[in-house]
Protein backbone atom coordinates (compact mmCIF):
# COMPACT_ATOMS: atom_id res chain seq x y z
CA UNK A 1 0.00 0.00 0.00
CA UNK A 2 1.09 3.68 -0.83
CA UNK A 3 1.91 5.50 2.74
CA UNK A 4 -0.52 7.66 4.91
CA UNK A 5 -0.16 11.15 4.75
CA UNK A 6 1.06 11.11 8.54
CA UNK A 7 3.79 8.35 6.78
CA UNK A 8 4.26 10.80 4.06
CA UNK A 9 5.61 13.21 6.69
CA UNK A 10 4.82 16.62 4.86
CA UNK A 11 5.39 18.51 8.48
CA UNK A 12 8.75 17.22 8.42
CA UNK A 13 9.79 17.74 4.62
CA UNK A 14 8.58 21.64 5.38
CA UNK A 15 11.28 21.54 8.36
CA UNK A 16 13.69 20.23 6.47
CA UNK A 17 13.49 21.69 3.26
CA UNK A 18 13.20 25.32 4.33
CA UNK A 19 16.46 24.75 6.84
CA UNK A 20 19.85 25.44 5.21
CA UNK A 21 21.91 22.88 3.50
CA UNK A 22 21.30 20.20 1.36
CA UNK A 23 17.80 17.92 2.32
CA UNK A 24 16.79 15.00 0.23
CA UNK A 25 12.94 13.80 -0.81
CA UNK A 26 13.43 9.52 -1.12
CA UNK A 27 10.64 9.08 -4.20
CA UNK A 28 10.88 5.61 -5.02
CA UNK A 29 11.22 2.90 -2.20
CA UNK A 30 10.19 0.30 -4.45
CA UNK A 31 13.04 0.12 -6.86
CA UNK A 32 15.71 -1.62 -4.34
CA UNK A 33 13.62 -4.79 -2.80
CA UNK A 34 15.11 -6.05 0.66
CA UNK A 35 14.01 -8.76 3.16
CA UNK A 36 11.18 -7.29 4.98
CA UNK A 37 10.69 -4.64 2.69
CA UNK A 38 11.53 -1.81 0.71
CA UNK A 39 15.00 0.30 1.08
CA UNK A 40 15.81 2.38 3.02
CA UNK A 41 11.58 2.44 3.54
CA UNK A 42 8.73 3.67 0.76
CA UNK A 43 9.55 6.76 -0.29
CA UNK A 44 7.01 9.51 -1.26
CA UNK A 45 5.05 9.19 -4.25
CA UNK A 46 4.19 12.53 -4.53
CA UNK A 47 7.42 13.85 -4.45
CA UNK A 48 7.26 14.85 -8.45
CA UNK A 49 3.78 16.32 -7.81
CA UNK A 50 1.78 13.38 -9.43
CA UNK A 51 0.07 11.31 -6.76
CA UNK A 52 -0.45 7.84 -8.13
CA UNK A 53 -3.09 6.99 -5.50
CA UNK A 54 -5.31 9.65 -6.85
CA UNK A 55 -4.28 9.92 -10.53
CA UNK A 56 -4.31 13.20 -10.05
CA UNK A 57 -1.50 16.32 -9.99
CA UNK A 58 -0.41 16.63 -6.23
CA UNK A 59 1.84 19.92 -5.55
CA UNK A 60 2.78 19.37 -1.58
CA UNK A 61 5.95 18.47 -1.98
CA UNK A 62 7.03 20.61 -5.07
CA UNK A 63 5.77 24.06 -3.79
CA UNK A 64 8.36 23.73 -0.77
CA UNK A 65 10.51 23.04 -3.43
CA UNK A 66 9.89 26.18 -5.25
CA UNK A 67 9.50 27.89 -1.68
CA UNK A 68 13.06 26.91 -0.60
CA UNK A 69 14.61 28.01 -3.91
CA UNK A 70 12.59 31.05 -3.87
CA UNK A 71 12.57 32.40 -0.27
CA UNK A 72 14.44 29.71 2.00
CA UNK A 73 17.58 31.67 1.74
CA UNK A 74 20.14 32.81 4.28
CA UNK A 75 21.13 31.81 8.06
CA UNK A 76 18.82 29.69 10.76
CA UNK A 77 17.25 31.50 13.70
CA UNK A 78 14.95 29.61 15.77
CA UNK A 79 12.39 32.17 17.40
CA UNK A 80 10.26 30.29 19.98
CA UNK A 81 11.84 29.01 22.62
CA UNK A 82 8.81 26.08 23.97
CA UNK A 83 8.87 23.88 21.24
CA UNK A 84 6.66 20.64 22.92
CA UNK A 85 4.55 21.16 19.75
CA UNK A 86 5.15 24.61 17.42
CA UNK A 87 8.82 25.22 16.47
CA UNK A 88 8.67 28.73 14.39
CA UNK A 89 11.89 29.79 12.80
CA UNK A 90 12.95 32.59 10.26
CA UNK A 91 15.38 32.45 7.72
CA UNK A 92 17.34 35.66 7.43
CA UNK A 93 20.48 37.27 5.72
CA UNK A 94 22.08 40.68 7.02
CA UNK A 95 19.33 41.13 9.83
CA UNK A 96 16.99 40.90 7.18
CA UNK A 97 14.16 38.21 7.36
CA UNK A 98 13.49 35.82 3.90
CA UNK A 99 10.60 34.00 5.41
CA UNK A 100 8.86 32.66 7.99
CA UNK A 101 8.44 28.87 8.77
CA UNK A 102 6.02 27.11 11.49
CA UNK A 103 5.83 23.27 11.95
CA UNK A 104 3.26 21.52 14.02
CA UNK A 105 3.69 17.93 15.36
CA UNK A 106 0.59 17.36 16.84
CA UNK A 107 -2.18 14.89 15.43
CA UNK A 108 -5.17 15.70 17.44
CA UNK A 109 -7.73 18.53 15.46
CA UNK A 110 -7.76 22.03 15.92
CA UNK A 111 -5.08 24.64 15.71
CA UNK A 112 -2.32 26.12 18.27
CA UNK A 113 -1.27 29.95 18.37
CA UNK A 114 2.26 31.18 18.92
CA UNK A 115 3.84 34.90 19.34
CA UNK A 116 7.05 35.47 18.32
CA UNK A 117 9.60 38.19 17.42
CA UNK A 118 10.94 38.39 14.09
CA UNK A 119 13.83 40.50 12.23
CA UNK A 120 10.89 41.99 10.01
CA UNK A 121 9.68 45.65 10.13
CA UNK A 122 6.70 46.91 11.65
CA UNK A 123 4.11 47.09 9.02
CA UNK A 124 5.82 44.53 6.66
CA UNK A 125 2.60 42.54 4.90
CA UNK A 126 3.46 38.35 4.88
CA UNK A 127 1.64 35.93 3.05
CA UNK A 128 0.91 32.60 3.75
CA UNK A 129 2.67 30.35 0.62
CA UNK A 130 1.99 27.18 0.66
CA UNK A 131 -1.74 27.43 0.46
CA UNK A 132 -2.21 25.78 3.64
CA UNK A 133 -4.06 28.86 4.89
CA UNK A 134 -6.93 28.82 2.18
CA UNK A 135 -7.07 24.99 2.02
CA UNK A 136 -10.47 24.55 3.36
CA UNK A 137 -9.25 20.86 4.17
CA UNK A 138 -7.10 22.36 6.47
CA UNK A 139 -8.86 25.55 8.14
CA UNK A 140 -12.51 24.85 7.29
CA UNK A 141 -13.32 27.49 9.79
CA UNK A 142 -11.12 30.68 8.42
CA UNK A 143 -9.06 30.37 11.64
CA UNK A 144 -5.71 30.52 9.60
CA UNK A 145 -4.91 34.22 8.23
CA UNK A 146 -3.63 34.11 4.65
CA UNK A 147 -1.89 37.35 5.39
CA UNK A 148 -0.82 38.78 8.40
CA UNK A 149 1.24 42.58 8.78
CA UNK A 150 3.76 42.54 11.39
CA UNK A 151 3.31 44.05 14.80
CA UNK A 152 6.01 46.55 16.96
CA UNK A 153 9.18 44.78 17.44
CA UNK A 154 8.71 42.39 14.70
CA UNK A 155 5.85 40.86 16.35
CA UNK A 156 3.49 38.45 15.01
CA UNK A 157 1.09 35.68 15.92
CA UNK A 158 0.49 32.55 14.04
CA UNK A 159 -2.35 30.11 13.98
CA UNK A 160 -0.87 26.91 13.20
CA UNK A 161 -3.00 23.91 12.01
CA UNK A 162 -2.70 20.41 13.66
CA UNK A 163 -2.17 17.60 11.76
CA UNK A 164 -5.61 16.45 11.67
CA UNK A 165 -9.08 18.51 10.76
CA UNK A 166 -12.10 17.04 12.34
CA UNK A 167 -11.52 13.54 11.41
CA UNK A 168 -9.32 13.96 8.05
CA UNK A 169 -5.46 13.44 8.80
CA UNK A 170 -3.52 15.71 6.44
CA UNK A 171 -0.47 15.86 8.43
CA UNK A 172 -0.22 19.40 6.82
CA UNK A 173 0.52 20.96 9.85
CA UNK A 174 3.13 23.65 8.59
CA UNK A 175 2.85 27.68 7.28
CA UNK A 176 4.94 29.24 5.39
CA UNK A 177 5.13 33.37 5.44
CA UNK A 178 6.83 35.28 3.21
CA UNK A 179 6.10 38.76 1.79
CA UNK A 180 4.83 39.05 -1.45
CA UNK A 181 6.29 37.95 -5.03
CA UNK A 182 5.05 39.37 -7.96
CA UNK A 183 2.58 37.24 -10.40
CA UNK A 184 4.34 36.51 -13.93
CA UNK A 185 3.91 35.38 -17.30
CA UNK A 186 6.33 34.40 -19.46
CA UNK A 187 5.84 33.93 -23.00
CA UNK A 188 8.46 32.60 -25.85
CA UNK A 189 7.93 34.83 -29.08
CA UNK A 190 8.60 32.82 -31.66
CA UNK A 191 7.52 29.50 -30.21
CA UNK A 192 6.41 26.93 -33.06
CA UNK A 193 3.92 25.28 -30.87
CA UNK A 194 3.72 23.34 -27.54
CA UNK A 195 3.65 19.89 -26.26
CA UNK A 196 1.01 18.54 -24.59
CA UNK A 197 2.01 17.01 -20.81
CA UNK A 198 2.60 12.95 -20.79
CA UNK A 199 -1.02 10.79 -19.97
CA UNK A 200 -1.83 9.62 -16.95
CA UNK A 201 -0.23 6.14 -17.59
CA UNK A 202 3.29 6.94 -18.16
CA UNK A 203 5.25 5.53 -14.78
CA UNK A 204 4.84 8.76 -12.70
CA UNK A 205 8.80 8.74 -12.56
CA UNK A 206 9.12 9.86 -15.89
CA UNK A 207 5.81 11.16 -16.37
CA UNK A 208 6.07 15.28 -17.54
CA UNK A 209 2.83 17.09 -15.89
CA UNK A 210 3.83 20.39 -17.83
CA UNK A 211 3.71 21.71 -21.54
CA UNK A 212 6.80 22.03 -23.27
CA UNK A 213 7.29 24.94 -25.59
CA UNK A 214 8.87 23.68 -28.92
CA UNK A 215 11.39 25.81 -30.36
CA UNK A 216 13.13 25.41 -33.82
CA UNK A 217 14.12 28.79 -35.63
CA UNK A 218 17.53 29.69 -34.78
CA UNK A 219 16.37 32.42 -32.54
CA UNK A 220 13.84 33.75 -30.34
CA UNK A 221 12.73 35.96 -27.56
CA UNK A 222 11.62 35.64 -23.72
CA UNK A 223 9.01 38.32 -22.45
CA UNK A 224 8.37 38.59 -19.00
CA UNK A 225 5.10 40.33 -17.99
CA UNK A 226 4.49 41.32 -13.91
CA UNK A 227 1.82 42.22 -11.92
CA UNK A 228 1.93 42.85 -8.20
CA UNK A 229 1.19 40.22 -6.07
CA UNK A 230 -0.32 42.18 -3.39
CA UNK A 231 -1.89 45.42 -4.49
CA UNK A 232 -1.19 47.29 -0.90
CA UNK A 233 2.50 46.19 -0.99
CA UNK A 234 4.63 48.44 -3.52
CA UNK A 235 7.94 46.78 -2.91
CA UNK A 236 7.59 44.13 -5.94
CA UNK A 237 9.35 43.21 -8.37
CA UNK A 238 12.59 45.54 -8.95
CA UNK A 239 14.35 43.11 -10.75
CA UNK A 240 13.84 39.72 -12.68
CA UNK A 241 16.41 37.47 -13.80
CA UNK A 242 16.55 34.09 -16.28
CA UNK A 243 18.60 31.05 -17.07
CA UNK A 244 18.34 27.93 -19.14
CA UNK A 245 20.35 24.60 -18.75
CA UNK A 246 23.42 24.18 -16.55
CA UNK A 247 23.36 28.14 -16.07
CA UNK A 248 27.28 28.49 -16.93
CA UNK A 249 27.01 29.79 -20.48
CA UNK A 250 26.33 34.17 -21.60
CA UNK A 251 22.76 34.04 -22.84
CA UNK A 252 22.02 38.08 -23.02
CA UNK A 253 25.19 38.65 -25.20
CA UNK A 254 27.33 40.82 -22.59
CA UNK A 255 30.26 38.32 -22.25
CA UNK A 256 29.49 36.48 -19.22
CA UNK A 257 27.38 35.09 -16.99
CA UNK A 258 26.33 37.91 -14.80
CA UNK A 259 25.34 36.34 -11.77
CA UNK A 260 28.87 34.32 -10.73
CA UNK A 261 28.11 30.19 -10.77
CA UNK A 262 29.34 30.02 -7.32
CA UNK A 263 26.66 32.47 -5.54
CA UNK A 264 24.89 30.59 -3.20
CA UNK A 265 20.87 32.04 -3.97
CA UNK A 266 20.98 32.35 -8.15
CA UNK A 267 24.17 31.49 -9.41
CA UNK A 268 24.26 31.30 -13.09
CA UNK A 269 21.65 33.19 -13.50
CA UNK A 270 21.41 36.50 -16.37
CA UNK A 271 19.92 39.70 -16.78
CA UNK A 272 17.42 40.85 -19.65
CA UNK A 273 18.99 43.38 -21.45
CA UNK A 274 16.91 43.70 -24.70
CA UNK A 275 14.91 45.39 -22.44
CA UNK A 276 14.52 45.64 -18.54
CA UNK A 277 11.25 48.01 -16.99
CA UNK A 278 10.64 46.24 -13.50
CA UNK A 279 7.69 47.67 -12.06
CA UNK A 280 8.84 48.44 -9.19
CA UNK A 281 8.63 52.23 -7.88
CA UNK A 282 7.40 52.77 -11.91
CA UNK A 283 3.86 54.25 -11.80
CA UNK A 284 2.91 51.56 -14.15
CA UNK A 285 0.15 48.51 -13.92
CA UNK A 286 2.40 46.21 -14.68
CA UNK A 287 6.26 45.65 -15.16
CA UNK A 288 8.43 44.23 -18.66
CA UNK A 289 11.00 42.46 -19.39
CA UNK A 290 12.27 41.13 -22.55
CA UNK A 291 15.59 39.27 -23.46
CA UNK A 292 16.27 37.89 -27.64
CA UNK A 293 18.24 35.02 -27.46
CA UNK A 294 20.71 33.17 -29.83
CA UNK A 295 18.96 29.10 -29.79
CA UNK A 296 22.67 28.05 -31.77
CA UNK A 297 24.35 28.36 -28.78
CA UNK A 298 22.20 26.40 -26.68
CA UNK A 299 22.39 22.87 -25.61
Amino acid sequence: PLPTARQQGYQMLAYTLMRPGRSIVYHNGRQIPRTGGFYPREGNPSALGWDPATQTIDETITTLMHLRNQVGYGQYFQLNTNISDVLVYERALNNQANCLVAVNDRFDSGTLNVTVSTSYPQGTRLHEMTGNAADPAIDPSDAIPETIVVGAGGSVTLTVPNNTTGSSEHGKGYLIYAESLPEAEVTFIGADGTIDPDPASFPDFIQRLSTATVITDDSFEIRLETTAGDPLDPNTDDNALFAFDQRNKDYNGNGTPDIPTTSSVIGGYEEFTTLKSPLYDSGNSFGLYRQEIDATQMS
